[in-house]
């Protein structure tokens, strides 16, 4: 680390988001911050609820602005932007306990938090398998 915090990975710093859907009893909009750390995502509400999900039960991280992601998720149209700023979507596809799949979406306008959310989404992209040409 370099002379007063300069040179920090950008890894250990949460990122502030929002929460859109998925975690039940939180409600749409909620401040959150969100980090990947020694294989688990962390996500924490400042009401004092922790979420920990093990990254081997994650299946798939998907990126997309919130017209991507109202066509996908809810066959409804949106723009991009919210506000005048742009809004990015983070889908997190993963297996319960209990082998159940389902997924957690956050949001973020921030430029910080919206190249993460890309980053993630090609960094754990699942393997193809093989392909004979």
């Amino acid at each position: 680390m370099g002379l007063f915090g300069f040179g920090k990975k950008k890894e250990d710093k949460p990122y502030r988001v929002m929460h859109y859907e998925g975690i039940d009893n939180v409600g749409v909009d909620m401040p959150c911050t969100f980090i990947i750390k020694d294989d688990t995502i962390n996500i924490n509400f400042t009401s004092g609820m922790n979420i920990t999900l093990p990254m081997a039960r994650v299946i798939k991280f998907e990126s997309m602005y919130k017209s991507d992601f109202m066509m996908k998720y809810k066959n409804t149209t949106a723009p991009n932007k919210q506000n005048g700023v742009q809004v990015k979507y983070l889908v997190i596809t993963y297996m319960t306990k209990d082998n159940v799949e389902k997924r957690i979406v956050l949001w973020a306008a921030d430029l910080r938090e919206c190249n993460y959310f890309t980053d993630l989404h090609y960094k754990y992209q699942p393997a193809a398998g093989n392909i004979e040409l």
